[in-house]
């Protein structure tokens, strides 16, 4: 189990894959942290400042990264509960 955030610091791996501005995004911080076993699921949640769940689902850079995963299933949050793909 591994948990990540965004953070807007550069970081190497997220000048490797072409984030903008070179900063991390959560999925990447995330993956990052952890042996990643076989079937698993990745949950991605976005909490607003005033505490309201929002959109979060993976940009097209996190997507081509997960997929290099062994992830079974990919849970996203947003403003009316979550989705998966």
């Amino acid at each position: 189990m591994s948990i990540g955030t965004s953070k807007r610091i550069t970081h190497p791996l997220a000048h490797k894959y072409g984030y903008r501005y070179s900063f991390i995004h959560s999925e990447l911080d995330c993956l990052n942290k952890v042996e990643v076993p076989k079937g698993a699921s990745l949950v991605n949640v976005r909490i607003s400042i005033d505490g309201s769940i929002r959109m979060s689902a993976p940009c097209d850079i996190c997507t081509s990264i997960i997929k290099t995963y062994p992830i079974k299933q990919v849970w996203y949050s947003t403003e009316h509960g979550f989705e998966r793909w």
